[in-house]
């Protein structure tokens, strides 16, 4: 998982890209905090096209 560029374009339209969320990935079995994984969603600014990505915050 890449991180994000500053302002990322959609893969699919090429239309600007807005944060939608920002969350914490944890493995079940493993609860460290220390190997969890910060993660934000971007969302195609398109609302026809509405693809989302992930990047590491």
């Amino acid at each position: 998982m890449a991180l994000a560029p500053p302002t990322p374009k959609c893969v699919k339209c090429q239309s600007t890209m807005v944060e939608t969320g920002a969350f914490v990935l944890q493995h079940a079995d493993d609860p460290d905090p220390s190997k969890a994984i910060k993660v934000k969603a971007w969302t195609c600014s398109k609302v026809s096209c509405a693809h989302v990505d992930l990047y590491r915050a």
